[in-house]
């Protein structure tokens, strides 16, 4: 008895040696969150799973019609109703906790999913310094469900990569993906180019019954098969807040310049163009060049959607010396809140996370990259001295962010990350 009691506390040692840190950061960060009130996305999925729960179309119009409108399909809704039972707090807490307990297990599998050795200390190192980008700040302060369906993402990805195609393995991965496409199309349409072959009959079979499956849980919850009530919503919802309505693209950088009238188009024209050039010359994959080229361009990211991405930049630079460019880009992605108090907190948890988990990064430990990784989240407080207003820096940040984790992946493509994913998943296709 005395030698498993003693196993189990080395075991218990080593954990806490590890993941001090990410414990530490995700419980502050837990803490900034929860004590305000509940989020408007977390209350319009709430009202939806109660309107699923009390037989009332969840996609009628509301009183709000650009903040408080439930977008999403009707898979996702019957798992709101289901989540309803918590109240109101209850369904963000799950939410905010399934989140940072999903972020060391999809930066475990992507890293498999590239070759990429994860373990102890780096992988906590990898989840601490993921907990503090802005999509994972967003996805709790707004009580979004991102990071669960990433993960689902990331499993089907795993498991096929790792196992033998079969028919249950495609039928499967088919009725995912409609799980994935309810969620948020934009997000994952992606995936399934990626994944279509003529000859994967099953998985062809999977997204169509995957595809049945919702028009009837849509006729037994609106009393038809295509409400168009939601389908408006999901054409109409670009229109608010100044055609931006939250969206991180091209259009909403441009438009932060405050340009005359049309050369904010040329300026995105002219973006797009080098942007492309640019990833074209460092990936060797077309496939990897479509992908990036995606997100970078699609009109409809939010700043919660683009975790995915982040987690593939941040895994292809663990590998390697960081370079300045680096701490830079990564910097910016860390830019949020102007809380002073979660500013002191954030330059603590980076030093924590500079110090002691040094196989992040093997460059020489300098003030400068500190200041690089540091000095963009503390100018926020700064900005409006500047002429710039806190919101505006904080869009510009971000949007930086994503066109330097944009290169960061390109530049990467070429000896692992998409093309290796891509790769294997060809390989399969034609096996």
């Amino acid at each position: 008895m005395g030698t498993i009691f003693s196993h189990m506390q080395r075991v218990l040692l080593r954990f806490a040696s590890s993941w001090w840190l990410y414990g530490l950061v995700s419980g502050l960060l837990l803490a900034q969150v929860l004590r305000n009130t509940v989020p408007g996305d977390s209350n319009v999925f709430f009202n939806a799973g109660l309107d699923v729960r009390n037989g009332i179309n969840p996609w009628l119009e509301s009183e709000d019609s650009i903040n408080f409108q439930f977008l999403n399909g009707p898979f996702f809704s019957i798992l709101c109703s289901i989540l309803t039972f918590l109240g109101t707090q209850g369904m963000y807490v799950f939410t905010c906790l399934a989140t940072v307990a999903l972020v060391p297990w999809s930066a475990l599998l992507a890293g498999r999913l590239f070759g990429i050795t994860l373990e102890g200390k780096y992988l906590a190192g990898v989840s601490s310094l993921l907990m503090l980008t802005f999509p994972i700040r967003a996805n709790l302060q707004y009580g979004q469900f991102v990071i669960p369906y990433v993960f689902l993402l990331l499993l089907i990805l795993y498991f096929h990569c790792s196992q033998k195609t079969s028919a249950f393995s495609d039928f499967a991965i088919g009725v995912g993906f409609i799980a994935l496409l309810d969620f948020k199309p934009h997000l994952f349409l992606i995936w399934i180019f990626i994944f279509f072959g003529l000859q994967r009959k099953f998985l062809n079979v999977g997204l169509l019954v995957g595809g049945l499956a919702e028009l009837v849980i849509l006729k037994l919850i609106t009393g038809a098969f295509l409400p168009h009530e939601w389908f408006s919503r999901l054409f109409n919802r670009g229109k608010g807040s100044d055609g931006l309505a939250g969206f991180y693209n091209l259009h909403t950088l441009t438009v932060q310049t405050k340009l005359p009238s049309g050369w904010d188009f040329f300026l995105s024209v002219g973006l797009v163009l080098f942007l492309s050039i640019l990833i074209f010359r460092y990936t060797s994959s077309k496939a990897s060049t479509f992908v990036l080229l995606y997100v970078a361009l699609l009109p409809v990211m939010h700043p919660q959607d683009l975790f995915l991405l982040f987690l593939f930049a941040i895994l292809l630079i663990t590998d390697k010396q960081w370079s300045k460019l680096d701490f830079f880009f990564v910097g910016l992605g860390l830019v949020w809140s102007s809380n002073l108090l979660a500013l002191a907190i954030n330059s603590i948890a980076i030093f924590g996370i500079y110090f002691t988990f040094t196989n992040i990064q093997r460059s020489k430990k300098s003030s400068l990259e500190l200041s690089l990784l540091i000095l963009p989240c503390l100018l926020i407080q700064v900005s409006e001295y500047l002429g710039i207003s806190m919101d505006t820096y904080r869009i510009i940040a971000n949007i930086l962010a994503i066109l330097g984790a944009l290169l960061i992946v390109g530049s990467h493509s070429k000896k692992n990350g998409l093309k290796q994913l891509i790769s294997q998943l060809n390989a399969i296709q034609k096996s």
